[in-house]
């Protein structure tokens, strides 16, 4: 019996929409933590650095359903890309907040801002499924083989922005995170034949 998984892989165009996907949203599980070792080694504090890293979870939280409303009525792409950009922005104002020794008022600002503009790719491509799928045995699997995924991201992505940040620069981590961002989104938002209408 053929692997289901290798199945759903099979399916018109969905390769390079998973391999963009895992690119795009490997910054979700590396942002938080990148934060914290960042802050605590340019000021000693691991509680504020947990502070931000907070901040910008709740952001994330809080800004994912109106993200998800907004590109359910206005479709993924046009969403995508003026969130990346906004991302891209908050991620480089929080790297010069933190770096310039600005006041804290503003690593918060930005840490949140950054967090509610994470690209939304991991929720994005489970409506691609939806969209690519629908009425076939395949997409339980497919979901199923997203919930993975994530599970692999969140186990890659620490680890990863871990060794980035401890034995380079510290700020390695976060950059590489918001370098993941910008490439896997892009990528992403380039699918267009995956895009549901």
């Amino acid at each position: 019996m053929a692997n289901p998984y290798l199945q759903v892989l099979r399916t018109a165009h969905a390769l390079p929409m998973v391999l963009a996907a895992f690119i795009g949203r490997l910054p979700l599980s590396m942002v938080g933590l990148g934060s914290v070792l960042l802050i605590a080694d340019e000021t000693g504090s691991y509680g504020l650095g947990g502070a931000v890293a907070a901040t910008g979870a709740v952001t994330t939280a809080v800004a994912g359903p109106l993200l998800g409303r907004w590109a359910d009525d206005h479709g993924q792409r046009t969403v995508l890309l003026p969130v990346l950009a906004v991302f891209i922005v908050a991620g480089c104002g929080f790297l010069t907040a933190v770096k310039g020794d600005w006041p804290v008022w503003t690593v918060f600002a930005t840490a949140g801002l950054a967090g509610a503009c994470i690209p939304p790719v991991s929720s994005m491509i489970r409506v691609r499924w939806t969209h690519l799928l629908r009425g076939s045995h395949r997409l339980p699997t497919a979901l199923a083989m997203e919930s993975v995924v994530d599970e692999f991201v969140f186990i890659v992505g620490p680890v990863l922005v871990t060794f980035l940040s401890t034995t380079g620069h510290a700020t390695s981590g976060v950059v590489t995170a918001f370098t993941l961002a910008a490439i896997g989104s892009l990528l992403f938002a380039a699918q267009r034949r995956t895009e549901p209408p």
